[in-house]
């Protein structure tokens, strides 16, 4: 199987390019954006690759490349950007593209604000899913001494943060004081690390809940080595949380036989 390149400045100029190419639809997202996304992507609790949603990298638009081999490399540049993302979550880590200092400019905020408005594209594409974990896994715990908070009031925080930062005009505007705007830039990277904890935390109940009848994924096997989109196969079949309950009851398992 042919290994996945590593991210580099010559793929991150490739992405960027195909990105910005006039063929593109207008709502595409910008690099800084689709970093952001991609981190939400790849932070859920549930495997999924990134490039199941790049209608929404391309404002659910057709991309129109302009060829089989364009469509190659973007998947390509994606994949390996995806991969840091992954490498980074699991180290407890998260490096930026861009200055996250909060400036008094409009002008040097305009990167890291995108990035969080990508981000939190990516947190609506998935909302869902993560209502589900959170509302499955109310008694799972982060791995983390920084807050006793129950997990949805730490997303919420999180999520304020990345909020305050995609428009921190408007945040202004709806109460959040200017004083506390440098210390709200400040806490992002620490936010962005802590909603990893919390990814993981419901992974661990989730895996708890079902047993050990699968195999769990090593940290090599949440790498991509090609840029193909295919469905994760385990050796052993996981019962999804949607699937019909194996007792016989006809509901999904999530409302039978999980809890």
């Amino acid at each position: 199987m042919r290994e996945m390149p590593r991210w580099s400045p010559t793929l991150k100029t490739q992405l960027d390019n195909i990105l910005t190419a006039p063929a593109r639809p207008p709502e595409t997202m910008n690099f800084m954006q689709l970093d952001g996304f991609v981190r939400a992507i790849t932070l859920l609790p549930e495997f999924n690759l990134v490039a199941n949603y790049a209608t929404d990298i391309f404002g659910g638009e057709d991309p129109n490349y302009k060829d089989l081999k364009e469509a190659s490399q973007f998947l390509q540049a994606l994949f390996a950007l995806s991969n840091t993302h992954t490498e980074e979550i699991l180290s407890r880590k998260c490096s930026f593209p861009c200055d996250t200092s909060y400036h008094k400019s409009a002008e040097k905020r305009v990167n890291i604000e995108n990035w969080c408005q990508g981000f939190l594209m990516g947190f609506s594409a998935s909302e869902d899913l993560w209502c589900d974990y959170l509302e499955f896994y109310p008694d799972a715990e982060a791995d983390t001494t920084l807050t006793l908070e129950p997990l949805p009031e730490q997303l919420d925080a999180i999520l304020y943060i990345v909020e305050t930062i995609a428009d921190s005009e408007t945040a202004v505007k709806e109460g959040t004081s200017p004083d506390d705007l440098d210390g709200i830039f400040d806490c992002l990277e620490e936010s962005i690390i802590i909603c990893g904890l919390i990814s993981q935390a419901l992974i661990d109940a989730e895996n708890e809940a079902l047993g050990s009848n699968y195999p769990e994924l090593t940290d090599e096997e949440l790498l991509f080595e090609e840029p193909q989109i295919l469905p994760f196969v385990r050796s052993n079949k996981k019962i999804g949380r949607n699937d019909p309950c194996p007792c016989g009851s006809g509901k999904k398992f999530k409302k039978c036989c999980l809890h």
